[in-house]
């Protein structure tokens, strides 16, 4: 099967039509091509009882469940990278665009998207972003740049901080610690905006690019301070799994396999590297939670990585999991224009025109394998999804967006050139949960000390 992959990719399985004139006949179209038997590429019809014995409809598919389903002991991807810290995210280094179509409504990078995905639960902050990711699109602009229109959402970002202070304030606690961080937060992205101004005057494209993001990153710590839960009620049967009500950082530090390294750092060899991963509970609050609490039960430490066309898997140690711990999660979804996740059901993404908010087409995209049955993922098994869109569809999606259940992104390792090197045989040292454990609901008794990985003590970069 992975050499018919990749030499000739199987052809699209059929959708449900891509116009339809209700909301629940989308839905109903939804639930019939999640239950209809996929084509085979050799012609041959395959049942629709497991998940990962589904052929694939692309490249994408080639890896991804060809791994899982002939590699089950890593069949996840795994490591994960950073960008919050215990109230938001740090500044985002230039990324290069790495879709296609730069129109899409999806990300070009993992901070991007998490900026993106925060519940949207105060319109002043909302149209400051909104502004500020204009004034950063139109920078892109190839051609002559409309300086006046960049200047323009500017200033009007920055009357909005100033005028209205308190409505930005008003979801945030009145006092403690979050309250004193949004405070310095707001005075942060003031003193930004009022320093991009003449930036955008003299027309400094690098300076005022990296204005604009650094602003951006403000903005959207300040509206996860403003999101302090979740905004929507979870179904009654998934009460006593663990979920996470709101972010988490989580640190893997990552060996290469014996006699590897990944290169030089500052003059020194680098043999274990730092992957940080931004979790989101926001939008994927019961994989969110599994993950955070397999992490901090040492689920991966030790574990080995398994690399794939289009993915680098990674399993999980069941032994270190709570003892009432599901073996399957259902899968979670959440379109981009709806208020709360849709549960055992994939998105139409190439018929009905939907989007995930947390899409899968980015490079570094963390989610968790297919799980035995249609309509579940696997509860230790992750994966990181390498995404190239040389091998992605239409608009730069991938052939399965919405089909996996999506909680987070790689952040910090992209331009150190770490991701990308990952590769069978390198070893998870350990995970480590760096922030966001306070969010974390139902995660149980607290684990038992375990004895020091082997390796643990090595230098990470």
């Amino acid at each position: 099967m992975a050499m018919r992959c990749t030499t000739r990719p199987p052809a699209l399985a059929p959708r449900a039509p891509s116009r339809a004139p209700s909301r629940s006949s989308r839905r109903a179209a939804r639930v019939v091509a999640s239950s209809r038997s996929r084509s085979r590429g050799d012609g041959v019809d395959a049942p629709a009882t497991s998940a990962d014995d589904r052929s694939p409809p692309a490249l994408v598919a080639a890896s991804l469940a060809a791994l899982v389903a002939l590699e089950p002991a890593c069949a996840s991807l795994s490591l994960a990278g950073s960008a919050l810290g215990a109230s938001g995210f740090a500044s985002p280094p230039p990324a290069s665009a790495a879709l296609s179509n730069p129109n899409t409504r999806l990300p070009r990078n993992g901070v991007a998207a998490l900026r993106r995905a925060v519940p949207a639960i105060n319109p002043e902050a909302g149209r400051v972003q909104s502004k500020l990711e204009e004034a950063a699109y139109l920078l892109r602009i190839p051609q002559r740049k409309p300086w006046g229109t960049m200047s323009g959402d500017v200033s009007d970002s920055l009357a909005i901080v100033r005028n209205d202070r308190e409505k930005l304030l008003e979801p945030v606690p009145s006092s403690g610690a979050d309250r004193d961080a949004a405070l310095a937060t707001l005075d942060e992205i003031e003193q930004l905006l009022v320093e991009l101004g003449p930036i955008a005057q003299a027309q400094d494209v690098e300076r005022f690019d990296r204005g604009v993001a650094m602003s951006l990153d403000a903005v959207s710590r300040l509206r996860v301070l403003q999101a302090p839960g979740l905004p929507f009620d979870l179904p009654r049967r998934y009460d006593s799994e663990p979920r996470l009500a709101g972010r988490a950082v989580v640190d893997f530090s990552v060996r290469k396999k014996s006699g590897e390294t990944f290169g030089f750092v500052g003059g020194d060899e680098v043999k274990t590297a730092t992957l940080r991963v931004v979790v989101d509970g926001y939008n994927a609050p019961l994989t969110a939670g599994n993950f955070v609490d397999n992490a901090r039960r040492g689920c991966y430490d030790g574990v080995e990585l398994k690399s794939g066309e289009t993915a680098i898997f990674a399993g999980g140690n069941e032994a270190r999991r709570r003892r009432d711990a599901p073996a399957a999660l259902p899968l979670e979804v959440k379109p981009i224009d709806d208020y709360e996740p849709r549960y055992r059901s994939p998105l139409n993404v190439m018929g009905a025109e939907e989007l995930p908010t947390l899409p899968m087409s980015v490079n570094g995209a963390l989610a968790m394998a297919r799980g035995a049955e249609d309509g579940t993922a696997d509860a230790t098994r992750f994966f990181v999804y390498k995404f190239d869109k040389r091998s992605a569809g239409l608009g730069g999606l991938a052939f399965e967006e919405g089909e996996f259940s999506v909680f987070g992104y790689v952040v910090n390792a992209e331009e150190e050139g770490f991701l990308a090197q990952l590769a069978t045989g390198d070893v998870i040292v350990k995970a480590k949960v760096v922030s966001g454990l306070d969010r974390l609901q139902n995660g149980g008794e607290e684990p038992a000390p375990e004895e020091p990985t082997p390796g643990e003590g090595e230098e990470a970069a």
